[in-house]
């Protein structure tokens, strides 16, 4: 995914996608530009730390699976880089994994916001979450 963070206006909503699923990464960036908010998306977890350290967000989409590893990387990634980010975990595979890694990041202090399955309603409520957590 491409970041055209120099096409969208100034935002204080920052939102990274670490989502190895081109096409639901394309549909969340997709909406989430649509209402402001400045994206980029990562496909492996060192793209997500390069990612974080760049753009600094305040939103954060987290697979539960990301090819051969998981979301609990990135957990301890964004335990030790003390991230206040509002974290976001999605799952196509069962709420019960999503929720472990959403209990771990708890655990390290973490805001976990919403645990969410990857269906077509899913993302809608995935889409409405970010609205609440965006700063206004």
């Amino acid at each position: 995914m491409t970041d055209r963070s120099n096409t969208i206006p100034s935002t204080p909503n920052r939102l990274l996608v670490l989502e190895d699923d081109k096409p639901i990464a394309q549909r969340i960036i997709g909406e989430a530009e649509s209402i402001g908010v400045r994206c980029r998306s990562a496909l492996t977890l060192e793209d997500f730390a390069r990612h974080y350290k760049e753009l600094d967000p305040n939103l954060i989409v987290l697979d539960v699976v990301i090819g051969s590893g998981d979301a609990s990387q990135a957990v301890e990634f964004l335990a030790k880089n003390r991230s206040t980010a509002a974290i976001f975990v999605i799952s196509g595979y069962s709420t019960r994994i999503a929720g472990t890694i959403a209990g771990m990041g708890r655990d390290c202090g973490l805001m976990i916001a919403d645990t969410i399955n990857k269906n077509a309603d899913g993302i809608r409520r995935l889409m409405a979450s970010i609205r609440s957590y965006m700063v206004r």
